[in-house]
């Protein structure tokens, strides 16, 4: 897969990452400002430290960069175990789940309509 899909990816995580950094709204649990400002730091897993809209926003950044990160995970073992690749018939397609996510985003700047995934994905 294009290394230009995988970094537009990023990008557009970053940017949403950046875009509710520093936005809990008013009454969330999360009152030190250090933590509105460090969001990746922030263990967003406990609801009773964040409650607001924001914890949504990051939770789905954080699920996004764990799956590109486990499909990098699966390309490189496929690069070195071939025959796996082969057992499963071809199915394990990792670009697929790529073009996916950047659909998503498909409505940014930088979005090249050769990524959208096909009608059968």
């Amino acid at each position: 897969m294009s290394e230009d899909l995988i970094a537009f990816v990023r990008r557009a995580l970053d940017a949403d990452e950046r875009g509710v950094s520093g936005r809990h709204t008013f009454g969330c649990s999360i009152r030190d400002p250090a933590y509105a400002d460090t969001p990746a730091d922030v263990d967003l897993t406990d609801p009773d430290l964040c409650s607001c809209p924001v914890r949504e926003r990051l939770l789905d950044v954080r699920a996004k960069r764990r799956l590109l990160a486990w499909l990098d995970v699966v390309d490189r073992f496929l690069d070195q175990e071939p025959m796996d690749y082969y057992r499963l018939g071809g199915q394990a397609d990792t670009d697929v789940p790529r073009q996916l996510l950047a659909s998503i985003y498909s409505d940014r700047p930088g979005f090249r309509q050769e990524w959208a995934p096909d009608a059968t994905s």
